[in-house]
């Protein structure tokens, strides 16, 4: 009871330009410190935040609260408010890697109790004018709505990402999140495979970073003399719950 009660006034307090104001302050003393890719750790969401309240709305874990399927709550609303906030109303296009299976039997699944295409409602309801795109390795999980098209790809087969983006009709995008295998490898080459569609002063998010790879990811982005930056949450340094934004065109 006492939890919901600090929990209903953060929300009557902290929304709007207050809490604005104070998460801001936060990532920009963040922000300077990671400024050449340099590690720090960073209490991901300390304040309640809409874009949470979505992600739950929906079942995805990118929020403050668990998913439906048992996953721990990732707790990355608080920095993508922060990130994307001059996109809110913009019309662009964004990309998402993975919508989410139910097959267990694939690597990176949500499990049988996943809510498919969960993020990707999330942010059709959160950018009210963008175009969203994803795809999978799974045929099984993909859909359509007015502004998302999902398409299907291995993101670490460049011939397959190709042949996607020509689907897509191929859109340059402002924002990429890769929520897809969650294997550095993987990553790399999502990353590298998908940079002709890069918009310029494109943001490229990597998600569920395991504290383990984070030195190796570091190194990798060095070498290609990319700009980027890690959110390390506090609160899950064990597990994949660790963020690496990368500025293609630069930016920090």
């Amino acid at each position: 009871m006492i939890r919901a009660l600090v929990g209903r006034i953060d929300r009557i307090f902290l929304y709007g330009k207050v809490r604005s104001c104070l998460v801001w302050l936060f990532h920009m003393r963040r922000k300077r410190i990671c400024s050449q890719g340099a590690l720090a750790t960073f209490q991901l969401g300390v304040f309640s935040d809409q874009l949470s309240d979505l992600f739950a709305m929906f079942g995805s874990d990118k929020g403050l609260e668990r998913s439906p399927s048992g996953l721990p709550a990732h707790r990355y609303s608080a920095i993508y408010q922060i990130l994307f906030r001059p996109y809110r109303n913009k019309n662009f296009c964004f990309l998402e890697i993975g919508i989410g299976t139910n097959q267990v039997g694939l690597v990176s699944n949500m499990g049988l109790e996943g809510c498919i295409g969960a993020s990707l409602k999330a942010w059709e309801n959160y950018f009210k004018n963008a175009h969203i795109f994803a795809f999978d390795i799974d045929d099984s999980c993909q859909f359509q709505s007015s502004r998302i098209t999902t398409g299907l790809a291995d993101q670490t087969d460049e011939v397959l990402i190709f042949e996607c983006m020509q689907r897509f009709g191929n859109p340059k995008f402002d924002i990429i999140i890769d929520d897809g295998l969650h294997a550095s490898q993987a990553n790399q080459k999502a990353f590298e495979y998908l940079r002709p569609w890069f918009s310029e002063g494109a943001i490229y998010v990597i998600e569920d970073i395991h504290i383990a790879a984070v030195d190796e990811m570091s190194e990798w982005a060095k070498k290609l003399g990319l700009d980027f930056c890690f959110y390390l949450s506090e609160q899950w340094n064990d597990e994949n719950s660790n963020l690496m934004v990368i500025y293609p065109e630069g930016g920090l």
